[in-house]
């Protein structure tokens, strides 16, 4: 075989994977889950807006006006001394008092698994915060098991 020959050869076998490699992907692509959770399509600065996207309700801008009722659990970030929930409208933390935590814990139907409180400790948490609140919580009668992130962290 000549250098030709051979050159030639890898040539096609190359471009014949890379063809295979394209359409592997095309059709797992179809398949297989995003990654990302959005569509695909990346929004262009200036570009004229979608007419058939809702506009997103109303906010609001204390989460205590929240019915509670509508909330199947609820997650409570504590943050040095203080207690501090995600706004439902942007996602940014609110602080709230031990007070207002109880009574939107109270009023928590459960997630599918039976959890109503979910507890968040950043780094600067102090352990007298954590310990009021669950001491708080189970005065309210809500059932430790219904509890997660009260306790000590696993390394």
């Amino acid at each position: 075989m000549t250098i030709t020959k051979k050159v030639t050869r890898g040539v096609k076998i190359s471009s014949g994977l890379v063809l295979l490699g394209v359409v592997a992907g095309t059709f797992l692509g179809n398949w297989l889950p995003k990654f990302d959770g959005g569509d695909g399509v990346i929004p262009v600065q200036g570009s004229k807006p979608d007419i058939n996207e809702k506009e997103p309700p109303p906010a609001e801008a204390d989460p205590q006006t929240t019915p509670a009722s509508t909330r199947s659990d609820l997650q409570i970030t504590i943050k040095d001394r203080g207690y501090w929930i995600a706004a439902e409208t942007d996602g940014t933390l609110q602080e709230i008092t031990l007070e207002q935590v109880v009574e939107l814990a109270t009023a928590t139907t459960g997630d599918e698994n039976g959890i109503r409180v979910r507890v968040i400790r950043a780094p600067s948490a102090r352990a007298r915060a954590e310990e009021n609140l669950e001491q708080a919580l189970l005065d309210a009668k809500i059932p430790r098991d219904s509890i997660v992130g009260l306790g000590p962290t696993l390394p």
